[in-house]
């Protein structure tokens, strides 16, 4: 799972530029805006994580779609907003996986 998640996911990263410069037209502002999203998304997974009291095997694919979901969701944004709330959905599962 982790060779699978790291080829496909993990190179958010380098994506989050251009989604930040060509898709939104925005610059360096924009650039921070959308990675404290995930700078937030992250804490709260990091919260909800803390609360359980057992890690189930399943709690890692729920961590990894939310992940997937959230970066599919921010690629696919017509918006910032909704591109804000898909990379902070990303940063929790991202954080809970």
């Amino acid at each position: 799972m982790l060779a699978i998640f790291g080829a496909l996911v993990w190179e958010f990263e380098v994506t989050i530029p251009p989604l930040a410069s060509d898709v939104f037209g925005g610059g360096a502002g924009l650039y921070g805006l959308l990675n404290s999203a995930i700078g937030a998304g992250a804490i709260v997974g990091a919260l909800l994580t803390a609360r359980r009291d057992a890690l189930a095997a399943g709690h890692h694919f729920v961590g990894a779609a939310a992940c997937g979901i959230g970066l599919l969701m921010a690629g696919l944004a017509p918006a910032i907003p909704l591109a804000l709330v898909g990379l902070a959905m990303a940063g929790a599962g991202l954080t809970a996986w």
